[in-house]
């Protein structure tokens, strides 16, 4: 077993995010650990990964790599409405707490909550992938502030 170190600083990480994804696809990951580090602009992530490569254990050493989703063809026009003005409220969040935007809801997590009857607490802690701990501290501001722009 091996260890590899990466930091992801907030602002600007794009070519360490993808050298990270690239990483993670091609070993076999047995334990991860991220710590937040704030420090203003120069706030970032460091993250320890144990891992052995995927070469041991896999024949399929091709990346699998998510194709981007156009939310604006995908979703209704009234729908990708709400989504837009939650994105626009995930920002907010995003710089108030110094972190990424995909750390606060990833843009899959906030077309579930466009699709939703009624957004509220109780209704986005039942979406796959949003946990309680984001819930407890980024969903309450995003109920307000989304019942506020109605």
């Amino acid at each position: 077993m091996q260890i590899k170190t990466f930091k992801l600083n907030v602002i600007s990480n794009d070519k360490t995010e993808i050298e990270l994804n690239l990483f993670l696809r091609s070993h076999k990951i047995y334990h991860l650990e991220k710590t937040f580090v704030e420090s203003g602009n120069n706030s970032f992530w460091a993250i320890l990964i144990q891992y052995e490569h995927y070469g041991d254990y896999s024949t399929d050493k091709t990346p699998k790599i998510k194709s981007k989703i156009d939310y604006k063809e995908k979703l209704e026009p009234a729908v990708f409405e709400i989504f837009a003005k939650l994105r626009e409220i995930r920002k907010k969040i995003a710089i108030e707490n110094g972190v990424a935007v995909y750390v606060v809801f990833t843009n899959e997590e906030l077309a579930n909550i466009a699709l939703l009857e009624e957004i509220n607490l109780q209704n986005i802690q039942d979406i796959k992938g949003i946990g309680k701990n984001r819930i407890d501290k980024y969903g309450k501001f995003l109920v307000e502030q989304y019942n506020a722009l109605k």
